[in-house]
């Protein structure tokens, strides 16, 4: 029987003999991240272009809309003060159409600061106003050290330990919980 002339004979697997050195594992580990980034870089282009072609017309259709809307109701009525509102917010309502980070949807931002905003409703009982502030204010940083993925027992006992121990005023945003380093 004839070999085909396509057909190679199979080759034995030879054993690596490239070992890599923890250096050149973290030059590809950078590269790898310089290569995520830039597809991330590439996917909010893409937002960006996407919502300009598609959702731009639609918010510049409402707000021709909303305006229409303010000269025709009373600026005075409850109607016409929701109307000026949004007016006002305009700029920011339209930050999605510009900058590809910002997702159109808030859901998952509002279920993250749930929490800390129900809190300080709580603390409106707490039988006294300035234990009141203080309930609120330590509540806001176990709740914002959660957001940060940070342990909220290690990050209150250390930072309480650094300004007692003399922390500078000028550097109170070192202290915040995205800076916080559990092990300095």
């Amino acid at each position: 029987m004839k070999k085909s002339l396509s057909q190679k004979p199979a080759r034995k697997p030879r054993p690596s003999q490239f070992q890599m050195t923890p250096a050149m594992q973290l030059r590809l580990e950078k590269a790898m991240t310089s290569v995520g980034n830039l597809a991330v870089k590439q996917a909010r282009k893409d937002d960006k272009v996407q919502r300009q072609a598609r959702s731009a017309p639609l918010v510049a259709e409402f707000g021709d809309w909303l305006q229409a809307q303010r000269l025709r109701v009373s600026a005075k009525s409850r109607l016409g003060e929701k109307l000026t509102y949004i007016h006002r917010q305009w700029g920011g309502l339209q930050t999605f159409l510009y900058d590809g980070r910002v997702e159109i949807v808030s859901n998952a931002v509002e279920n993250l600061i749930r929490p800390i905003a129900l809190t300080r409703k709580n603390v409106l009982f707490a039988g006294h106003d300035e234990g009141g502030r203080t309930w609120a204010r330590i509540a806001s940083l176990i709740a914002t050290a959660k957001i940060n993925s940070v342990e909220p027992f290690a990050y209150l006992k250390a930072t309480l330990e650094v300004i007692a121990a003399g922390h500078p005023d000028s550097k109170i945003d070192d202290l915040l919980p995205w800076n916080f380093n559990p092990s300095s």
